[in-house]
């Protein structure tokens, strides 16, 4: 009797797989029981054990990281999917929604993994629960830390924790799956050597990024707070507003990408209108098709758009070189100025064109606000 329940809490306790390796079952951190666990890096060993419980491994790891060889998984029928995120690093906006609905698109149980287990997979463990359980970023944070006190490790990890919450609350994931959707497709269908989103993943999501970084700055400083409507149609167009590259001739004045744009978001109208439940288009394609310093409006724009359009318009300045090298920033008052202080990582001289770029466009919102605007690198 004493050995069989020894037998039992062995069992219980532990999996033994067939090279003789073990992985204990209180190392899988469950995030969702049967659906969602977190693991450290495996180990070759474990291979044989992890693909008789996960059906979908998702990993995180870059590849210099790797201590197994993905494939190994796949030869088992589990299905692999590789997003590399440098460690203590997040992955971009769209990027992490994208691996959020992977998740849930993969049949369960899935398992997620980076090398440690804690900061780029706790990072996809909360956005998971926000995405799939309408919890807030705090709620979903403070969950996942019952389960492991580590998840998530770094500021980029919590901010971008933050800025999806916004995102999730603004915008429908309907609408949000639909806008990604259309990005992809016009570069697909257009025929033409030309990137997801026109000017690419990157670009599309810092200024996504940089647009809701704004929005929420100027609230929180109770400068200027846009209603639900407009916010949303700011960040649908954040990620469609370069999509008209995709629609160039040769030859053509590269600053026609923005009415191609305004023209393919009204043609996807209906689409967007559908899957937000709600008007969205027009000041969608309205929005985008205006990113410009130099590009008119139509006088009968309202002041909540064009604030959206002010707004669009420095996010966009602030990656004119597509390097994502401006990574956060913050709105302090200065006397009667707004100074947007921005963290730069990278190269000087491209980090100084995107501010200057910046400091081209920010005309609009200068009107609108009624305040100067100087845009600075914190190091100044």
């Amino acid at each position: 009797m004493f050995l069989d329940i020894i037998f039992v809490f062995q069992f219980i306790s532990c999996i033994k797989n067939f090279r003789g390796g073990m992985i204990m079952m209180s190392q899988f951190k469950w995030v969702v029981p049967d659906v969602l666990a977190v693991y450290r890096m495996p180990r070759e060993e474990e291979i044989e054990v992890i693909s008789s419980l996960f059906r979908c491994v998702v990993i995180l790891a870059v590849d210099h990281e790797l201590r197994y060889d993905p494939d190994e998984l796949i030869e088992r029928g589990v299905k692999v999917v590789h997003k590399p995120v440098k460690d203590f690093d997040a992955p971009d906006l769209i990027s992490l929604y994208e691996i959020v609905k992977e998740i849930e698109s993969c049949e369960k149980p899935v398992m997620i993994h980076c090398f440690g287990g804690r900061g780029r997979s706790g990072t996809i463990a909360v956005a998971y629960l926000m995405t799939s359980q309408s919890l807030d970023y705090k709620k979903a944070l403070k969950k996942a830390r019952k389960i492991d006190p580590g998840f998530v490790e770094t500021e980029e990890q919590h901010r971008i924790l933050r800025l999806y919450d916004r995102l999730l609350k603004s915008v429908p994931q309907k609408l949000l799956s639909k806008t990604i959707e259309i990005g992809r497709s016009i570069a697909l269908s257009s025929g033409k050597r030309c990137e997801d989103f026109g000017r690419g993943l990157g670009h599309a999501s810092k200024v996504l990024e940089l647009s809701i970084e704004l929005v929420d700055e100027l609230e929180k400083k109770k400068i200027s707070k846009l209603n639900l409507e407009t916010e949303r149609a700011l960040y649908t167009a954040s990620i469609l507003h370069d999509v008209g590259i995709c629609r160039l001739s040769y030859g053509e004045p590269a600053d026609m990408h923005r009415v191609y744009s305004q023209k393919i978001i009204e043609e996807h109208k209906e689409e967007l209108d559908e899957a937000c439940e709600c008007s969205i288009g027009e000041k969608t394609a309205l929005i985008a098709g205006s990113h410009g310093s130099k590009d008119p409006l139509p006088q009968d724009v309202d002041k909540e758009t064009k604030t959206a359009i002010g707004i669009i318009r420095i996010a966009d300045g602030l990656d004119y070189g597509l390097d994502q090298s401006i990574k956060r920033l913050k709105i302090y008052r200065r006397r009667n100025k707004l100074i947007i202080k921005v963290e730069c990582e990278g190269e000087d001289e491209l980090c100084e064109l995107n501010i200057e770029r910046a400091e081209e466009k920010k005309s609009l919102l200068e009107e609108i606000l009624g305040k100067t605007l100087l845009v600075e690198d914190y190091d100044l």
